[in-house]
């Protein structure tokens, strides 16, 4: 999936906000990571990118994410689902944010068990 460098920044942004921990797990680091070298990204522009996300206010986050189209915002939904799958540890606190996510940036409803599948087949 194509997504500029402040979509990019907002889902990192939004992905630490789900974070339990409220810090990545090494699972969620490496489909972080992932999702970036799928980007294009170099290490360097990785490093800058989280760097710049965790400066980013979440209603600007949450802004550009609205402004995704219906592709983007249903692959952000299952990428954000998948971070918070990633080390097998379900928090109430984690699935209440990711809906709330979901909801203030209208992506399209999905079940939580939907968007891990989604996510297999992408």
């Amino acid at each position: 999936m194509k997504f500029t460098k402040e979509e990019l920044m907002s889902l990192v942004n939004a992905a630490l906000a789900i974070a339990a921990e409220g810090r990545f797990t090494v699972q969620e680091k490496d489909i972080l990571s992932k999702e970036m070298i799928a980007s294009g990204l170099s290490e360097r522009e990785r490093r800058s990118l989280v760097r710049e996300a965790l400066k980013m206010k979440a209603s600007d986050a949450l802004r550009v994410m609205s402004g995704m189209d219906e592709e983007q915002k249903k692959y952000a939904a299952c990428f954000l689902a998948v971070m918070m799958a990633a080390d097998n540890k379900f928090v109430e606190n984690e699935i209440k944010m990711w809906k709330f996510i979901c909801s203030a940036c209208e992506f399209p409803e999905i079940e939580f068990a939907e968007a891990l599948e989604y996510w297999k087949s992408h």
